[in-house]
């Protein structure tokens, strides 16, 4: 994964602060770390814009633990 454009940064942090975007439990996401660095720290950034969003979130290593925990949230 490469990291997260300008564009593409404003989008999820403009996404998740969305109100109409918004179920009445609020939005959860499990994030995949990425293997490349940059990616890490682009992620890291988005994450700290988006914190005061409605977003409840968890970082993961595999995707089997991460769908494991959506799963368990619905």
């Amino acid at each position: 994964m490469a990291p997260f454009t300008p564009e593409e940064s404003a989008w999820i942090v403009s996404y998740w602060l969305d109100g109409t975007h918004q179920r009445p439990g609020g939005l959860y996401g499990a994030v995949l770390l990425a293997n490349d660095v940059f990616a890490r720290l682009s992620m890291g950034q988005v994450m700290h814009e988006a914190n005061a969003s409605a977003l409840t979130y968890r970082l993961f290593d595999n995707e089997v633990e991460a769908v494991s925990w959506l799963l368990q949230a619905a």
